[in-house]
């Protein structure tokens, strides 16, 4: 009997196109971490720097040696964090 048939749902147009992209998204976003754990270099400057460490990848840089100049040419060792500080907030302790 045809009355049991029933046509399948039209989705208009626009629809369509919003789950195309939506799935297009989605298969970015897991090609570029499948590249990301596929490749060990890469994997370890995300792991210690996240995308910021990719970046710098991409552009030639290795993020160790970024983040090894971070400091100003201050180490973190005792004084030189309190000459830092004073530095950066004026000196002087008030009391």
């Amino acid at each position: 009997h045809p009355d049991k048939f029933k046509p399948m749902p039209n989705y208009p147009e626009d629809r369509n196109e919003e789950l195309k992209q939506k799935h297009n998204d989605r298969f970015v976003k897991i090609s570029e971490a499948y590249d990301v754990l596929s490749d060990a270099k890469k994997k370890n400057a995300y792991d210690l720097f996240g995308k910021r460490g990719l970046d710098l990848l991409e552009k030639g840089i290795d993020p160790e040696d970024a983040a090894s100049g971070f400091s100003g040419g201050y180490s973190f060792g005792g004084g030189d964090a309190l000459k830092m500080f004073q530095t950066m907030f004026g000196g002087g302790g008030g009391g």
